[in-house]
């Protein structure tokens, strides 16, 4: 555990926490993620862009919180809910695999591009992006439950190898939000917001 006034400045990191949490929440400088592993949580905030590196393995047996500049993912990413957070942007690399239960995403300046196929995200939690949302999922399922939200200024693109349901919101007012699934269900709470809808 990195207290308030601790920081860890380096090109490359590596870290393994085998027995509970680890959290690294200071002002860190760190350019690249190697092989970062926790049995509990795993947090890591960082000042400077981040990539986490293609030959790196990043994962938590609780929540996986990753907050930078910019986040960069190269290699595997495992947990039972992730959480990120990438003030310019956040994007896969078109090598980075994310596996979770849970996503939730946000770029408060930028755009999420989350394009690899092999992602297997089951359930999407909050996310919002300034720019535009771009999501490919290999799940049998890709859920949207109700109180959540999905929002992007620049428009939203679900690729989707499987099904959605739908009991939250997609929004992108102004914008286009293009979804292309095996099917689509829509519960009594689900609400879709956008200047053009493509199915």
């Amino acid at each position: 555990t990195e207290g308030t006034g601790g920081s860890v400045r380096t090109s490359l990191l590596t870290a393994r926490a085998s027995a509970g949490d680890l959290l690294l929440l200071g002002p860190n400088r760190v350019d690249r993620a190697g092989t970062l592993t926790a049995a509990g949580d795993l947090a890591l905030a960082d000042d400077v862009a981040l990539v986490a590196a293609a030959d790196g393995t990043i994962l938590a047996g609780g929540t996986l919180t990753l907050s930078a500049v910019e986040l960069s993912l190269g290699g595997q990413v495992k947990a039972p809910s992730v959480v990120w957070s990438g003030t310019i942007g956040v994007d896969d690399n078109g090598t980075g695999v994310i596996t979770t239960p849970l996503l939730l995403v946000s770029s408060s300046a930028g755009g999420i591009f989350l394009l690899n196929p092999a992602h297997r995200v089951d359930a999407l939690g909050t996310v919002s992006a300034q720019d535009r949302i771009m999501l490919a999922d290999s799940a049998a399922l890709l859920s949207i439950g109700a109180g959540q939200v999905v929002s992007a200024n620049g428009g939203i693109t679900l690729q989707l190898a499987g099904a959605l349901a739908l009991d939250g919101a997609l929004r992108a007012a102004g914008a286009t939000i293009d979804i292309s699934a095996t099917g689509i269900t829509e519960g009594s709470g689900g609400t879709i917001q956008a200047n053009l809808l493509n199915l």
